[in-house]
């Protein structure tokens, strides 16, 4: 713990070579809080404030690096670089920072709330919530273990996989392609889902949830929404719909599929033996 202050430009500069910064303290500086070289650096950030006078708490500049959080403030956005840049959440931590150049997020623990917008090409939450009001741009959310989501804002998704925990959120989420093979998602607002390949879990939340294409294969899923779905197919396994459904199309295809919610289906509902 201490104070480093950078009254002319950055707090810690690290001009070369792959260096660690393991922060309990305080760092301001005038310009960045860190700046990092073209070699990769390790950040430890794990009480305190990092702060960044000129808009910049961290920036991670060239190389492959790893900024780990685990709590504490930053003021100021973060900017990995060039390279391919981890980030690593192991800790309860809340920011209006704006996080950009980050490859990899890896959320093991704690809430994390973010709070401002960002884009995120590669999301893993395995433990602790993972969200914020911050309307975020992923490319592939994995959901895994006891890995939880709370997207508060309206965010957009391109793929997310589900193999357990909860994929939820109040936010109205934009969604291209969603895998649940087990675990649940709790979509609390108004959602959309390009399309949805279930093998297990439970595809549930008091939202409004539309859905382009709905696949059912193996094992036992639940579809506890309410769901505005065009075109349902159950290839095996079995589907129970429990929620509201209005389906265009509903097609069974050998599977099993048990109607305990209100179904409305447009077309004939078509069986193939």
């Amino acid at each position: 713990a201490g104070t480093i202050n950078g009254l002319a430009a950055e707090g810690i500069l690290i001009s070369a070579g792959t260096s660690s910064v393991d922060n309990s303290g305080n760092i301001t500086g005038a310009t960045t809080g860190i700046l990092g070289s073209s070699s990769a650096e390790t950040v430890i950030h794990r009480a305190g404030t990092i702060t960044g006078t000129g808009g910049t708490a961290i920036d991670l500049a060239g190389g492959n690096d790893s900024l780990r959080i685990e709590g504490g403030t930053l003021t100021g956005n973060v900017d990995g670089g060039t390279g391919t840049d981890t980030l690593t959440f192991a800790g309860s931590f809340t920011t209006t920072s704006v996080f950009s150049n980050i490859e990899q997020v890896d959320a093991l623990s704690g809430t994390i709330r973010l709070n401002a917008a960002s884009t995120l090409p590669s999301v893993a939450v395995s433990g602790g919530t993972f969200g914020g009001t911050g309307v975020l741009t992923i490319t592939n959310l994995t959901v895994s273990g006891s890995g939880q989501t709370d997207f508060d804002g309206n965010s957009n998704i391109t793929n997310v996989t589900v193999s357990g925990g909860t994929f939820g959120g109040s936010g109205d989420l934009t969604v291209s392609s969603l895998t649940l093979t087990s675990g649940t998602t709790d979509l609390d607002g108004n959602s959309n889902i390009t399309s949805a390949a279930l093998s297990g879990g439970t595809l549930g939340g008091s939202g409004t949830l539309t859905v382009g294409t709905l696949t059912a294969s193996s094992g036992q899923s639940t579809v506890s929404a309410t769901t505005i779905i065009t075109s349902a197919v159950i290839n095996s396994g079995a589907l129970t719909g429990s929620g509201t459904m209005t389906a265009t199309n509903l097609t069974v295809n050998g599977g099993t599929f048990f109607a305990d919610g209100a179904i409305t289906v447009t077309n004939p509902l078509q069986v193939n033996s």
